[in-house]
């Protein structure tokens, strides 16, 4: 708030008098300038380092949770990776350090290991998706199923004569829920496990924020 402050105090200044502020007469490279020396000048450091210090630990804290929730997919993917890494190592590795100048040979092994972590990580959050897809599509079904036959039984309308008295003593709410269930796989799989689009625009950030947190909590599981 204080950098903001005095920002709006020093849009205002016109040291030459002339009637013009002077932020109004510079170029974008000397603005730019100015403004980052009055942050620099402005702002409290001690706050800064305690206020990072803080993001540092909640964002340790948020991957160790993620660590043990997805541990199984974190271990499926470096499993993949590994394998991966032994097959190009063996027969694509030399081939391709063979191509490119012998003074970049060296980073040749890196970013085949960065390929092959990819294609890991991409394959097993694959395999966790489908898993959340249909274990969330059982759980949607449920709650759907139980839903409609509760309000047909609250408006006292029984199709065929279905629905029991007791909800619990019947296996329709099953049958229904498994078909809701299918239908939503379906769904999911049909929009390739992606937000469909307008809403894939918005989201657009928190795409990349989920794919950075997923390749994170592999690489620190890895490391």
């Amino acid at each position: 708030m204080i950098v903001i402050e005095e920002s709006k105090k020093d849009d205002k200044v016109d040291a030459d008098g002339n009637g013009v502020a002077d932020v109004k007469e510079m170029d974008s490279k000397a603005l730019l300038l100015r403004k980052a020396n009055l942050v620099m000048t402005k702002m409290n450091p001690q706050k800064v380092d305690e206020a990072m210090a803080a993001i540092s630990k909640v964002w340790l804290s948020v991957i160790s949770v993620l660590t043990v929730q997805f541990a199984r997919t974190i271990a499926l993917s470096i499993s993949i990776s590994d394998s991966l890494k032994k097959t190009f190592n063996r027969f694509c590795t030399p081939t391709i350090q063979k191509a490119v100048p012998k003074e970049y040979q060296k980073w040749v092994p890196v970013v085949v290991g960065w390929i092959c972590k990819s294609i890991g990580m991409s394959l097993a959050w694959y395999i966790q998706t489908v898993i959340s897809a249909v274990t969330s599509a059982l759980e949607g079904g449920k709650i759907a199923a139980f839903a409609i036959l509760k309000f047909f039984k609250d408006k006292g309308m029984n199709p065929a004569g279905i629905i029991p008295e007791d909800l619990d003593d019947t296996y329709v709410d099953e049958a229904i829920a498994y078909l809701f269930a299918a239908l939503g796989v379906f769904f999911q799989f049909k929009l390739g496990f992606d937000v469909p689009f307008p809403f894939n625009l918005l989201l657009f950030p928190f795409e990349i924020a989920e794919y950075y947190i997923r390749w994170s909590i592999t690489t620190v599981s890895e490391a």
